[in-house]
C-alpha cells in the first residue's frame, strides 16, 4: 500500500499540468526540493526573511457523529509571520496571530454565545496563539525541544500546482497530541484522552510574479481549512464528533496597507504587537 508521502512523490511530476492536461513552462524547477522550498516560502510570506501580514474571514462549523454540519459562528482573524533561511537551506518559521469568534448575521464580536449543539451559553474563546517551526524540503516539523511525550506531528509541503499563470501550494498538518484530563476543572471541557488538529493552507501567486527573481514579496491569497476536535468552550464533553474552520485571506506587505478594518482597531489595541512591521 503506498503511503501519503509516496503519493505526494507520485504527483510531484504533475505538478505543472494545466486543468486541460497542458504544461505552462516555468522558469522555476518545481521538481527540485529546494527550488519548491524556496519558491513556497515566497508564496507564503516573502524571500527575504521580513514579516507579512494576512488579514483573514471565515466560519467555524461543527459536525456531531451522524448529524448534519451545522454553521456556528464566524471567525475575524490577522497574523504575522516571517520565515528566515538557514546555512543548510531550511527556514525558520515564525507565526504570531489573533483572531475573534463573531455573530455570523450582524458581524458582532461574541462574548456571550447560546451553542445550538447543547444550548448551552458560553464564552467563545478569541485566540492569541504563536508557533515556531522548521521547514525542510521534506517535512515541516514545530520546534519543540524535548520533543512532547505522545505528540504526533506530520507536516509537508505540497507540489506546486499551476493552471495557466496561477501556481498553488499547500501546507498540511496532521496532528494529535495527549489531552490531560487533570487540566480542566469542568468535565465538559474534556473532549477525551487525545485532541486532533489538521491544518489544510493553500497559497495562490501569480507565476509570472513568482518567477521574477527580482521580487522578495510576491502578492498571494490563502484558503485554509481545519478538521479538529471540540474547543473546550463549547462544553460538549466527549461527544463524537469535530469542528471545521473554513477561512480565506489575503497576505500584505504592510498592516497599513489593510486600510480602514474594525478588525485591525482591534488588534491594535488588544495586540499592538501584532501591527510592527520590524
Amino acid at each position: 500500500m503506498l503511503t501519503r508521502r509516496q503519493t505526494l512523490a507520485g504527483f510531484a511530476s504533475m505538478a505543472t499540468l494545466g486543468a486541460n492536461g497542458t504544461t505552462r513552462a516555468s522558469a522555476i524547477d518545481f521538481s527540485d526540493p529546494q527550488q519548491k522550498l524556496d519558491a513556497y516560502v515566497r508564496m507564503r510570506n516573502r524571500g527575504d526573511g521580513r514579516w507579512t501580514f494576512t488579514r483573514y474571514a471565515g466560519t467555524f462549523f461543527a459536525k456531531v457523529e451522524g448529524e448534519v454540519t451545522v454553521p456556528l459562528v464566524g471567525v475575524e482573524g490577522f497574523s504575522r509571520g516571517r520565515m528566515q533561511k538557514q546555512p543548510d537551506g531550511t527556514y525558520l518559521y515564525n507565526l504570531e496571530e489573533a483572531g475573534y469568534h463573531t455573530d455570523l448575521e450582524t458581524g458582532d464580536v461574541l462574548d456571550d454565545w447560546v451553542n445550538p449543539l447543547n444550548n448551552l451559553t458560553v464564552k467563545p474563546r478569541h485566540y492569541r496563539s504563536g508557533q515556531t517551526s522548521i521547514f525542510t524540503p521534506s517535512s515541516v516539523l514545530p520546534q519543540v525541544d524535548p520533543w512532547p511525550t505522545g505528540l504526533e506531528y506530520d507536516g509537508v509541503v505540497s507540489p506546486i500546482t499551476v493552471i495557466g499563470d496561477s501556481a498553488w501550494c499547500s501546507e498540511d498538518l496532521f496532528v494529535r497530541f495527549p489531552n490531560p484530563r487533570e487540566r480542566f476543572d469542568d468535565e465538559r471541557e474534556w473532549s477525551g484522552p487525545y485532541r486532533i488538529a489538521t491544518s489544510l493552507a493553500t497559497h495562490s501567486v501569480s507565476l509570472t510574479d513568482l518567477e521574477d527573481p527580482d521580487r522578495p514579496y510576491v502578492q498571494s491569497t490563502l484558503a485554509y481549512t481545519t478538521i479538529n476536535s471540540w474547543r473546550p468552550w463549547m462544553l460538549m464533553g466527549q461527544t463524537p464528533g469535530v469542528i471545521s474552520w473554513r477561512l480565506k485571506g489575503r497576505k500584505f506587505e504592510s498592516p497599513d496597507d489593510i486600510g480602514d478594518d474594525w478588525l485591525m482597531r482591534q488588534v491594535s489595541a488588544d495586540h499592538p504587537e501584532l501591527v510592527e512591521a520590524t
